[in-house]
């Protein structure tokens, strides 16, 4: 099944078996094609990836209602511009045939980030996407109609010869298929720079980094996701050379949103948000046998707790909403790249004129 790539292209095999991970290529693109790795835009917002316990896959009640949660959980991560989702396992959650909730919510988190005219192209049918039509679109700046303009789309590799046999056909969602500069295999999912006039002549289209249109035009691009098994491996697992810089766990033990030194966030290039799921980070911590520490001594784990408070009308602050409130209070403080700035925040605070 489908996992989205980060830095290059993911190579798809029709015949591997269905939890088969796609193995990631980065070399061989970058070798052949130099517009693979863009130039970098140096911004003070670091990228933000939220880690969630796959436990959250019992709140809902039904099979229709969990296929709905998890267009609510994309909705949130892409109304903030989040730039991977881990699910993690939990330790002490039991076993079930029926459903393996992280695979169930991973798999429709990509259905959801996946452009609309490739989704039957990548996604065989399967139990878990059963009730994907009950689920809100996420409307990502990627998410392409036919008559929509943009200078970058979302493309999958078709079977298709080409002349002299360089370069590759691909199916961007549009009247035709158009030709990029690099050969690759079919079935690969690549971002693709439109093709422009030069000279009255309009040139070959390009394979381009994943990253390229957030990082040139300020266009968010969508998310990527990932299965931790454990805690550890989500914090070690990250798909960045530096890892994680600032790892903030959300606790009822933490320090209070409103008195959060958000200057950390700017400080930091990767971003690692925790949420504990049902039962909360601390009991979380406490299952994880492949951790030294428990949830007495949680800041040794974390660089920082914060909490979202209880003053709120209800007796309990559902996952989905804890996200909101955290992201909320939290990315306000620090520079987005991916919004305009003449876009103010009315519902948290007052734009002063």
């Amino acid at each position: 099944w489908y996992q989205r790539r980060v830095h290059g292209v993911v190579e798809y095999d029709e015949d591997e078996e269905e939890n088969k991970q796609p193995q990631i290529e980065e070399e061989t693109v970058a070798e052949e094609s130099e517009v693979i790795q863009p130039e970098i835009i140096e911004t003070s917002r670091p990228t933000i990836s939220i880690c969630l316990n796959e436990t959250i896959a019992d709140l809902a009640q039904s099979a229709e209602l969990r296929s709905y949660f998890v267009s609510e959980i994309a909705r949130v991560a892409a109304l903030f511009s989040i730039d991977e989702i881990i699910i993690l396992r939990d330790p002490a959650s039991p076993p079930s045939a029926a459903l393996d909730k992280a695979a169930f919510l991973v798999r429709n988190l990509q259905y959801l980030e996946t452009p609309q005219y490739l989704r039957k192209m990548l996604f065989p049918i399967h139990n878990d996407l059963k009730y994907a039509g009950l689920m809100n679109p996420i409307d990502c700046h990627h998410h392409l109609k036919a008559e929509d303009e943009c200078p970058y789309r979302e493309g999958v590799v078709v079977n298709r010869p080409t002349k002299d046999d360089s370069g590759s056909w691909v199916e961007l969602g549009l009247r035709k298929q158009y030709q990029i500069d690099v050969k690759l295999p079919p079935m690969t999912r690549v971002t693709v720079k439109m093709p422009v006039n030069i000279d009255g002549k309009k040139a070959l289209a390009s394979a381009v980094s994943p990253l390229e249109p957030k990082q040139k035009e300020n266009l968010y691009w969508g998310y990527t996701c990932r299965i931790a098994s454990h805690l550890k491996e989500a914090i070690k697992g990250s798909p960045y050379e530096d890892g994680y810089d600032l790892k903030i766990a959300v606790s009822k033990s933490g320090t209070p949103l409103r008195e959060y030194q958000y200057d950390k966030f700017n400080q930091a290039k990767h971003v690692l948000l925790i949420f504990g799921g049902i039962e909360g980070v601390e009991t979380l911590v406490d299952n994880d046998e492949k951790l030294r520490v428990r949830s007495s001594n949680m800041r040794a784990l974390f660089d920082d707790l914060i909490s979202i408070g209880t003053s709120y009308g209800v007796r309990k602050v559902r996952v989905e909403e804890e996200m909101f409130i955290v992201l909320s209070l939290s990315l306000i403080h620090i520079s987005e790249p991916t919004r305009q700035a003449e876009i103010s925040y009315a519902v948290f605070c007052l734009k002063k004129k």
